[in-house]
């Protein structure tokens, strides 16, 4: 009886992080909203702007650096299975690439 885990890991993982990356752009999209809000002349609040526009950024920024990360971990990860060539991991590299 195999176990369907080791072949759907991946994928899980992936969506793992594909979300986190997700929230993270969401994030940097709402206060990017909300400084345009904020930034127009009729709203009260002075400096709020450009406070969700800092933010916007830094979420933004997060968000890319989480996608790097992923993309040199795999890199470096294809680096240590490439000399052991079994089956499985061919099969992984095909489906990741």
């Amino acid at each position: 009886m195999n176990s369907k885990i080791h072949q759907n890991c991946f994928t899980e993982v992936e969506a793992a992080i594909s979300c986190l990356v997700k929230m993270h752009l969401w994030a940097s999209y709402t206060y990017l909203s909300q400084g345009f809000y904020f930034n127009l002349n009729d709203v009260a609040l002075e400096g709020v702007g450009h406070f969700f526009h800092e933010l916007a950024k830094e979420k933004h920024n997060a968000a890319l650096l989480k996608e790097k990360n992923l993309n040199q971990a795999l890199l470096e990860l294809h680096g240590q299975g490439l000399p052991k060539q079994t089956p499985t991991s061919v099969n992984f590299w095909r489906a990741t690439s």
